[in-house]
């Protein structure tokens, strides 16, 4: 599959920049903002109801700009950066002037024909002004784009936009780049108080929580999620969130030695090992997860229960039988072997309670001691209440737990 991205004209949005974000989709990054808002964090969280939307003022702007005079827009961005959430606020905004429709691609799930999708969704062929939006645009391939385009050119009634990471390379006819960055300082609280209540003022953790996230929506909604689900303390997320490096000398298997280890002059370390790059480029921010491949996520769990002291066996890339891997682990007891399933998802993509009794059952026919999944994400109610009522044989570790094996081996 062949990538895509942007050219043509670009569009820097920044400085009082302000952006409309979902609460649960992603979100994105500017400079600060002059005064101090009042903040108050809570003890309390509500259930979210329904998607909130926060600034993106310029953005918005940008865009309508773009279709009064008949130009597509690219939002570009990172993941988290408030793409998804801006192409919904947009849809919501100027639905109502495209009496043809509006046709919502979403890339992650179109595997065949983009134009067969489209024409499902507004009326063909197309003589009233219509719109289409793509999400994930960076993942259609080389032959899916060229369709869009051919489809863009014969159809000029209809408008385009669509979202795509900074990968995207294509270049659409008569396209603007729209860049996004992070949340300024007083849209980020306004996510965060959207679904918090007012409870106890601490202002300070408020501004560390906000620098450390570099002002990510995405992280604000991390933030509601594991205080309402009770899983951490304001400060417990807030240390959780930032990046950790130990400095040292390092053995020969990439761990560092104790202060008091003797020294042979001998001791040359040269790191040549992906993998080990890779976990230093968690150690420092662990955000990184979120960039890997679902194979490069299980090969770093592999190398992360390695480091605690478990034999690992990855299963073949073909053929999953329902988990990834196998770690047995030797003590004064016995042997025991769990079954490990990962999930490399981001935060919004919470593992189900499918994933948790598929893994069981394999845990059963395979008579291993327990299962673990290990996700970069977070694990849905039922999943949690799944696992309670068989606690000692499946275990459940999410994007701390993952941190916190990271810390263990620093």
């Amino acid at each position: 599959m062949q990538k895509a991205s942007v050219a043509n004209h670009a569009i820097h949005v920044t400085g009082g920049s302000r952006r409309p974000v979902m609460a649960h989709v992603k979100s994105s990054m500017i400079k600060k903002s002059q005064r101090q808002p009042q903040w108050n964090l809570a003890t309390n969280v509500e259930a979210e109801q329904r998607p909130t939307f926060v600034g993106r003022e310029d953005e918005l702007r940008a865009i309508r700009h773009n279709l009064e005079h008949e130009t597509a827009s690219i939002i570009v961005g990172t993941r988290g950066s408030g793409k998804t959430a801006l192409l919904h606020m947009h849809r919501l905004d100027r639905g109502n002037v495209f009496p043809g429709g509006i046709a919502f691609v979403q890339g992650q799930t179109l595997f065949n024909s983009i134009v067969d999708d489209i024409s499902r969704k507004i009326a063909m062929p197309v003589e009233e002004r219509a719109m289409v939006i793509v999400d994930d645009a960076h993942v259609l391939t080389k032959d899916q784009l060229e369709e869009l385009q051919h489809f863009l050119d014969v159809n000029p009634k209809v408008a385009f936009v669509a979202a795509a990471d900074e990968s995207f390379q294509y270049h659409f006819k008569n396209a603007k780049v729209i860049h996004l960055g992070g949340l300024s300082q007083n849209d980020y609280y306004a996510i965060l108080n959207a679904h918090i209540k007012a409870a106890n003022k601490d202002p300070k953790i408020a501004q560390l929580l906000w620098e450390a996230t570099t002002g990510s929506p995405l992280f604000a909604n991390i933030a509601n999620r594991t205080i309402r689900d009770h899983l951490l303390t304001w400060h417990q997320l807030f240390e959780s969130l930032q990046g950790f490096e130990y400095s040292g000398i390092l053995d020969s298997d990439g761990r560092p030695l104790p202060p008091a280890a003797s020294l042979s002059p001998q001791l040359i370390v040269v790191v040549e090992n992906t993998n080990f790059k890779i976990l230093k480029r968690l150690r420092r921010d662990p955000r990184e997860f979120w960039k890997l491949s679902p194979r490069k996520f299980e090969e770093i769990v592999a190398e992360l229960l390695t480091g605690l002291g478990y034999e690992v066996q990855l299963t073949p890339l073909s053929g999953d039988g329902g988990f990834d891997m196998y770690a047995a682990r030797n003590d004064a007891i016995g042997r025991f072997l769990f079954l490990v399933e990962c999930k490399r998802y981001i935060p919004s993509e919470k593992v189900g309670i499918r994933v948790i009794r598929s893994l069981y059952g394999v845990v059963q026919q395979k008579n291993a001691n327990a299962g673990i999944v290990a996700t970069t994400s977070f694990f849905t109610k039922g999943a949690k209440e799944f696992q309670s009522k068989v606690r000692h044989q499946m275990h459940l570790n999410d994007y701390f737990a993952l941190q916190s094996w990271l810390k263990r081996q620093g």
